[in-house]
């Protein structure tokens, strides 16, 4: 019958398996309708997004991208105090057609009319591109006219709209400009003067060399043949502000670094008066962005309505903005450091034992008269000490020159390996007697297309992508961003294909073409349920899954996609069905073992079965128990009066109550042996007080045969009495038998001596017998028990101490009571050989409960051993001869 029960079940888990693969074409089906088949595209568009916003991370761009942008942001407006207008741009016009930028691309909108000459200079300036792009709205020509980006004008030649995108962007390396580099220094009163220098750009740098690191003013303008230039005056910043370092980094072998754009700040009194008077040229802005103009009165700082601006933060700038100055002090924690005042500059840790890595900085503020105080440090950047080997190799240079942020001048050969200390240099090369510089700035948009737009909020022209969509600290981008990505990707060439089954490629049959390549992929993980079961099988799911998604990332490093949703969605779906087929058959078969094996063991033992199902094979474990023997006296009586039938019901009657209250009280049920009961606890659970549990369990069984005894006198069945022996000892308790057959029992010395101790109520006419090991651990508060005998037992040879559980003590009467202290004088007698004294005591005892039969068994043994006294060494012990 085991096997083919064994097939049964195992046709039922393939027929769950093939109930899961009906998932496929159901979602398949599902699929086709409209609606739906466009939300799993969608979801399946969304994965791909995902892929672009991780792609940093699983694909390296090997190229550079031929569109760089240029974006209008919050620092212009602070340095400036306005927006930049349409001489600004012009002028960036200029500056990118000098260096070699191939198309320009204005990403703004300019609705309202400038200044006729800033109008001018900037058609002009769109007028020398070959290829510019502008916004549709950009020049006004009257009031309510605008023109879109076909603009003719003069001075500029449009090709025709839409505008072409190049093919391919055309390679080709910077070249040093003809220009030629001047050293002066400056003479005592802080003037200097160069002379003959050509015409064209020009850029100047003064550097103040300080003990921590230096200052540096730069300025840039451009000289026409024969033109003469008085520059502005120059005050360099003086290095004035104190900071401090307060934070509980550890900073040991650090050193700290703080570098930005120098601003001259100072503080208005209380009468909104700086220290000193505004020369011309020289404006104040303050800082608080709640004032929105500034103007001065009498020496007064005086904000719209005539309010006066006082204990106010101010930036003091130059109208025509000529000079920049920009600074660089290196420390160490411990040193106290004056800065130069400044907005926004940042600050850098490093120290030898960080990680490699990009520098990682932090802005802070240093405003003069008040405590900059630093409380938190970015992360330590790798400090990179070591010297480097460079090698310049070009034929055409004769010579070149590399000048540091700190002016120093190294003279580097050509065309040979020169090692230098490490920092940021300016590369001065001479070739054929001309000296130039490398413009850094054309060798990055040399051919290249710019793209200018802005990226301040109240622009207005921040848009969300599927790229930044995940990233919830960076929701939105700027929108130029979008047009040179767009323009990026149709220069290159960089576009996504996709396979034959991807919606892309079938837009109407793409969920049957992947519905059939997941079947087979589906069937060999259902195999692998039904030959392993459900762990494996889950564990085969989810290994599908994720190589299923290695494969789209690598297909999608290859520029092809790979749907991912819709496979997702039929290996889950498959995963959960298959799962849940999986548990419905163990829950179906555990309330089956639980029915099956509840009608013979307890519900204890059952549980344990259910937790460890590996208990269920041969073997065991020592482990103290308390055993239980029961037998029903006068059954034999009983089954000669009574008909099978009738005889079975009272027996299912009669071991129906006892072992209710066999499990009522913690016990195990071990078998039925006719009307006998064998009984054990303290396993599989645990229970502290089992001997206690155990002499529960047999009072209550006297008290429930009490009442059925009632009720089959009435039927006119002769009188029964249940007899209990007790017995708590070692033994080994588990699965006993073979894997053909078991039992759940126990085995062991003490469990025969709890047998003998049932029989052995009759020798002494009483009920519940137990064990010396039993009596230690009762609460002879609760439990009247009496001393009976000095036992020994068929297969023994010491004795053991037996005694009587009569009942509980809330239930012993008042003749036992009063009898009680006589029955153990009478058993000291016994002891000592006293016969006369002893029977004196039980006849005393009988006296006063005529129905106590060990009295009357011990009094007619005293008789005996008056006539045949025991042996001189006997020791109190009666030998039982029967079992």
């Amino acid at each position: 019958m085991a096997p083919r029960q064994a097939r049964r079940s195992t046709s039922g888990v393939s027929d769950h398996g093939k109930r899961a693969f009906f998932i496929i074409p159901a979602l398949a089906l599902i699929t086709t309708l409209a609606p739906i088949n466009s939300l799993f595209s969608w979801l399946d568009l969304k994965s791909t997004d995902f892929l672009f916003a991780i792609k940093p991370l699983i694909k390296t761009e090997s190229y550079n991208h031929p569109a760089v942008v240029i974006t209008k942001d919050q620092t212009f407006f602070e340095r400036f105090g306005r927006d930049p207008n349409r001489g600004d741009f012009a002028r960036l016009l200029n500056l990118l057609q000098e260096s070699g930028t191939q198309v320009a691309a204005l990403d703004f909108i300019y609705d309202q009319p400038g200044e006729p000459e800033a109008d001018l200079n900037f058609i002009a300036a769109l007028g020398s591109f070959s290829y510019p792009i502008a916004a549709h709205h950009f020049l006004s020509r009257g009031k309510q006219t605008f023109e879109i980006a076909s603009l003719v004008d003069q001075n500029a030649t449009r090709p025709p709209w839409p505008l072409p995108v190049l093919k391919k962007n055309r390679s080709g390396n910077c070249t040093q400009r003809p220009d030629q580099y001047h050293s002066r220094k400056t003479h005592k009163d802080g003037s200097f003067t160069l002379e003959n220098l050509p015409s064209g750009i020009f850029s100047i740098t003064l550097i103040s060399r300080q003990p921590r690191g230096w200052i540096k003013a730069t300025a840039s303008g451009r000289l026409e043949p024969g033109q003469h230039l008085q520059l502005p005056p120059l005050d360099l910043i003086a290095p004035e502000c104190n900071l401090f370092i307060d934070t509980a980094t550890s900073l040991e072998q650090t050193q700290i670094c703080v570098f930005g754009e120098a601003i001259y700040l100072e503080k208005t009194d209380g009468e909104s008066r700086l220290s000193f008077n505004l020369p011309d040229g020289i404006i104040a802005a303050p800082l608080n962005q709640n004032i929105e103009s500034v103007g001065i009165t009498d020496g007064q700082l005086i904000a719209s309505q005539n309010k006066p601006i006082a204990h106010e933060m101010v930036a003091i700038l130059s109208d025509d903005d000529f000079w920049g100055q920009n600074f660089f002090f290196r420390f160490s924690p411990d040193e106290k450091i004056q800065l130069p005042s400044s907005i926004n500059c940042q600050i850098a840790v490093f120290s030898k034992s960080a990680t490699r890595g990009q520098q990682k900085t932090l802005d802070i503020t240093v405003f003069p008269g008040e405590a900059n105080i630093v409380k938190e440090l970015p992360e330590a950047t790798y400090l990179d000490s070591h010297d480097k080997q460079i090698n310049l190799s070009n034929p055409a240079l004769s010579s070149v020159l590399l000048i540091s942020e700190t002016e120093n001048w190294l003279n580097v050969p050509v065309n040979q390996t020169t090692t230098i200390p490490v920092g940021r240099y300016r590369i001065f090369a001479e070739n054929h007697g001309k000296k130039g510089r490398f413009n850094s700035l054309k060798a990055r948009l040399k051919d290249r297309a710019v793209f200018i737009g802005t990226a301040l909020q109240e622009d207005q022209n921040l848009i969300s992508t599927p790229i930044n969509f995940f990233d919830p600290s960076f929701p939105v981008i700027p929108g130029v961003h979008l047009h040179a990505n767009l323009f990026s990707g149709l220069v290159r060439g960089d576009f996504l294909d996709s396979v034959f089954f991807h919606s892309d490629r079938a837009p109407t049959t793409w969920h049957l073409w992947q519905a059939m390549i997941m079947l087979p992929l589906l069937f060999a993980c259902n195999l692998i349920f039904f030959h392993r079961g459900a762990y494996w099988g889950g564990l085969s799911i989810l290994a599908s899954s994720a190589i299923w998604i290695t494969l789209a990332i690598l297909f999608f490093r290859q520029g092809i996609l790979l749907p991912i949703f819709y496979p997702l969605l039929n290996f889950s779906s498959f995963g959960v069905l298959r799962g849940y087929y999986a548990w419905e058959i163990a829950r179906r078969k555990e309330n089956e073992t639980r029915s099956t094996f509840g009608r013979f063991i307890s519900a204890a033992v059952v549980e344990e079965i259910m937790k460890t199902p590996d208990s269920l094979k041969p073997g065991g474990e020592k482990k103290e128990l308390t055993i239980m023997f029961t037998d029903l006296a006068g059954f034999t009586t009983i089954s000669e009066k009574l008909a099978p039938e009738k005889l079975t019901d009272l027996m299912n009657e009669y071991l129906g109550e006892m072992t209710s209250l066999l499990f009522k009280y913690g016990g195990t049920l071990d078998k039925y042996i006719g009307d006998a009961i064998m009984a054990f606890w303290n396993h599989p659970r645990a229970i502290a007080d089992h001997p206690q549990q155990a002499a529960l369990c047999a009072i209550a069984m006297q008290q429930k045969l009490a009442e059925l005894r009632e009720k089959w006198l009435k039927q006119g069945l002769p009188e029964v009495q249940v007899r209990a022996g007790i017995n708590t000892a070692t033994c080994m308790v588990g699965f006993i038998g073979s894997d053909v057959q078991m039992n759940f029992t126990c085995l062991g010395d003490g469990v025969n001596l709890a047998s003998r101790l049932e029989g052995a109520n009759k020798n002494y006419g009483t009920l519940n017998m137990i064990a010396e090991s039993v009596h230690a651990k009762l609460d002879s508060q609760v439990f009247s028990t009496r001393f009976l005998d000095y036992l020994t037992v068929k297969g023994k040879e010491q004795p053991i101490k037996v005694y009587e559980v009569r009942c509980l003590r809330k239930d012993e009467t008042d003749a036992w009571i009063s009898a009680d202290s006589l029955y153990h004088q009478g058993i000291d007698f016994y002891i000592n050989r006293e016969w006369d004294q002893a029977i004196s005591s039980f006849n005393q005892v009988l006296n006063i409960v005529p129905e106590d039969e060990p009295s009357k068994i011990f009094a007619e043994r005293c008789q005996k051993f008056k006539i045949e006294p025991p042996p001189e060494k006997w020791d109190g012990r009666y030998i039982l001869k029967t079992k």
